[in-house]
């Protein structure tokens, strides 16, 4: 194949650092087009070219100003990497954003891209994103196709943006001499302060979403990072009507409250982006199933368990399924705690949810929390969002507990 694609983090890399050892394994060419530059990613870099070798040509591009670099930082890419650096100052710097890594070897040219600036956490430490790209350039070995005309068009387009980058920026002496960078260092002391400060605004943010102890949950879905503003955004941008959004929160309430005073260590909220089911949800959650859930689509759903297990329930059920707009959809998870059993969600619009609640949904919460709590009853966090529980007590008035860790 002419061309052949990975994503990093992948099956073949890990890392940006680790797709760059491939990049650079014979490579004639190292051409870097990034925003933030640190002296440990450059000495990262060294590293591997220390273990793949140096290829005759690398070009650096980057800024000088709005940047985490200090001149040292700026001048190890020349020390460290004996590349050719130019640097983008004043208002220019603060729209250079690129992340571009490309090498080229006598049978191949790749481009890395993605989220990873030349910084030890971009380039290993953090989650980030790369694609990396292979093209052959050697000559054909027999069955290998030629590039399609889109591919070779792409290439040469990606060398003339480097290009453009390398030529309208400074080299770097010019540019740390320049009045732009000169100011930025004046003004140094006191952004060193403000991101200070910053940080430890994320510090709190991050340790509010922590339990009584302090241990960060465990999670992919986005609850971690939660804040309370953006669990009111949610809820205001469905829920637009004042007394249903109220309705939704004394429902989300009376999960909560229930839920921890059956089993503290068996329940949690979510706090859920992108569901494999689609939209978006905000769910308060008994051991392994939802007990109940807000959702994107502006409706609320009501889970109860299995008929046979609560034939009351089975009743209300039915009784909800007449209300206009209401429909009732299986679960579609089993589970082995559970043996599979399917049980129903009655799933409300926003304009039936109070008809709903006059009928006795909210009897349908404390009968699956039972059913789920008891059955199993095995102690299961997973995503909590402490900020849903925070704003639902205030919109509600009522004290409510954060569920506990088990020891």
């Amino acid at each position: 194949m002419a061309v052949t694609w990975d994503v990093v983090p992948g099956g073949r890399f890990a890392t940006g650092a680790s797709a760059l050892e491939t990049m650079l394994a014979d490579a004639t060419v190292l051409r870097i087009a990034v925003a933030y530059v640190t002296g440990s990613g450059v000495q990262r870099l060294a590293s591997i070219l220390a273990a793949t070798g140096h290829p005759g040509t690398v070009q650096v591009v980057t800024r000088a100003t709005d940047t985490t670099a200090s001149i040292e930082d700026l001048r190890s890419l020349e020390t460290l990497l004996g590349a050719e650096v130019r640097a983008f100052v004043g208002s220019e710097a603060s729209r250079f954003h690129p992340k571009l890594y490309m090498t080229r070897a006598p049978n191949s040219s790749f481009v890395l891209s993605g989220s990873g600036n030349l910084t030890l956490g971009g380039l290993e430490n953090n989650d980030e994103q790369f694609e990396l790209l292979q093209q052959s350039t050697g000559p054909q070995r027999p069955g290998q196709r030629a590039p399609e005309r889109f591919e070779s068009a792409a290439s040469n387009d990606l060398i003339r943006r480097f290009s453009t980058y390398f030529s309208g920026a400074m080299p770097l002496a010019n540019a740390l001499s320049h009045p732009s960078f000169l100011s930025w260092q004046e003004q140094s002391a006191r952004r060193a302060d403000l991101e200070a400060e910053l940080r430890k605004l994320d510090r709190d943010v991050e340790s509010a979403e922590t339990d009584a102890a302090g241990v960060a949950p465990r999670g992919t879905d986005a609850s971690k990072n939660a804040t309370e503003q953006m669990v009111r955004n949610r809820m205001e941008a469905w829920f637009p009507n004042a007394p249903i959004r109220r309705t939704v929160f004394l429902a989300f309430a009376q999960a909560i409250r229930i839920a921890n005073s059956v089993n503290p260590d068996g329940w949690w909220c979510g706090y859920v982006t992108d569901s494999r089911f689609g939209g978006n949800r905000l769910t308060v959650c008994a051991a392994l199933s939802q007990v109940f859930v807000a959702h994107s689509d502006s409706e609320v759903y009501f889970p109860a368990p299995p008929s046979e297990v609560d034939s009351t329930a089975g009743e209300l059920c039915d009784s909800l399924e007449l209300l206009e707009g209401v429909r009732i959809e299986p679960s579609r998870i089993g589970d082995v705690t559970y043996a599979g059993q399917t049980h129903p969600y009655v799933c409300v619009p926003a304009s039936s949810i109070d008809d709903a609640v006059q009928r006795g949904a909210l009897d349908l919460i404390p009968s699956i929390i039972d059913w789920r709590m008891t059955n199993g009853r095995t102690a299961h966090w997973q995503r909590h969002c402490s900020a849903l529980v925070r704003v639902v007590a205030r919109e509600t008035g009522e004290e409510l507990q954060q569920p506990s860790y088990e020891p």
